[in-house]
């Protein structure tokens, strides 16, 4: 199957969702607002013409000290056993060095990095029992976008300033495919585990999240979520280089069901 057509399967695949006959007694809305913290990590590998090139990983401290905004939130509308939901995660980084060493001895530089990742999944979803328990599947499409400028004064020599800019911008549209599975252990306390994959701008994708939950108020209404996500972005092969981004940390969120 040829990658162009990729998001329209999946698209269709969410779409057929709906041909699933509905329990004549879960025919109720529902709605969840979470928003949560992902304290994630970066890891990053390229390989050019099976050699490695790079290999670093960017620990979640790091980041911290270069955060500039930050917004994180899941959203699930329900009607029955089927729904719509969406994942929206973006951070924004700003970073200035001074002084930096040009490669070949070719002077110094002062520079200025502004750059940032969002991701948006956005799926219908199935639940069999319509309990929100048990498994349930997904179907859509995840949008991935990364965006970097670099302002930068180079001197490559003493007294003369040369200004020069660089910026990349690239968005990717995966279609996207998953299961996740919801399970009471006692009274409140539950089991969540989210798994799934995507594919299309991205060579393959993929991220898996477990869960502990809380619910509490009238009708459980109130939840904490506590547990871990990673996910693993390849990206295609451009000239021989295999790009490969991991993000993997800590997830707490609060969820207000409707």
């Amino acid at each position: 199957m040829k990658r162009s057509h990729l998001g329209t399967w999946f698209v269709a695949a969410a779409l057929s969702l709906l041909t699933v006959s509905i329990p004549a007694h879960a025919a109720d809305w529902g709605f969840t607002a979470t928003p949560y913290m992902w304290a994630t990590g970066i890891g990053v590998d390229a390989q050019l013409d099976g050699r490695e090139v790079v290999s670093k990983d960017i620990p979640v401290s790091d980041l911290l000290e270069d955060l500039s905004t930050i917004f994180q939130m899941r959203l699930e509308l329900t009607y029955g056993a089927f729904g719509l939901a969406a994942d929206g995660f973006d951070v924004s980084l700003e970073s200035e060095k001074n002084g930096v060493a040009l490669p070949g001895n070719a002077g110094t530089a002062d520079l200025d990095n502004n750059g940032g990742m969002t991701i948006v999944d956005v799926a219908g979803t199935f639940d069999p029992a319509a309990d929100r328990s048990g498994f349930g599947l997904l179907a859509g499409t995840r949008i991935l976008n990364q965006r970097a400028t670099v302002d930068a004064i180079l001197e490559p020599a003493p007294g003369i300033e040369v200004a020069q800019r660089y910026e990349t911008h690239e968005t990717l549209v995966d279609g996207l495919i998953g299961a996740r599975f919801r399970h009471r252990l006692w009274r409140g306390l539950g089991v969540q585990m989210q798994a799934d994959a995507s594919t299309g701008g991205t060579d393959y994708t993929w991220s898996v999240a477990p869960s502990l939950t809380y619910a509490f108020g009238p009708v459980g209404r109130y939840g904490v979520e506590a547990g871990y996500r990673r996910m693993q972005i390849d990206f295609q092969d451009d000239g021989g280089l295999d790009t490969q981004m991991t993000l993997s940390g800590a997830v707490l969120g609060f969820r207000l069901s409707f």
